[in-house]
């Protein structure tokens, strides 16, 4: 029983380890927050299990460009935000937006 016990908490750390995208070694920026680590590459879905749906305040998209903004919670400033820019859906950027609006709720933008 003992050893089934020490097999299953291996295991517990070795498996989500796995599945763990990696972050890339030569990344020169990455956002840390208490739920994890925002770095450039970074897929948008794995952004969405960092900041969830729920504090997203604004979201434009033109051609392969996104821009998403979220309430920050990693502030001590209530309505303080946070806007990452995304190209072909992975992140190359964000910039602190204490407590401005937005960018605007739209689905699509043709020009």
């Amino acid at each position: 029983m003992r050893l089934f016990i020490i097999v299953m908490i291996f295991y517990a750390f070795l498996i989500p380890s796995i599945f763990a995208e990696p972050i890339p070694e030569n990344q020169a920026e990455k956002l840390a927050t208490a739920m994890g680590i925002v770095y450039v590459g970074m897929p948008k879905e794995a952004l969405y299990e960092i900041y969830t749906p729920l504090t997203q305040k604004g979201y434009r998209k033109i051609d392969d460009e996104e821009w998403i903004a979220f309430s920050d919670w990693t502030t001590e400033e209530s309505g303080d935000l946070v806007t990452f820019y995304l190209k072909e859906g992975k992140v190359k950027g964000w910039k602190a937006n204490p407590s401005e609006k937005p960018v605007p709720t739209t689905t699509s933008i043709t020009l």
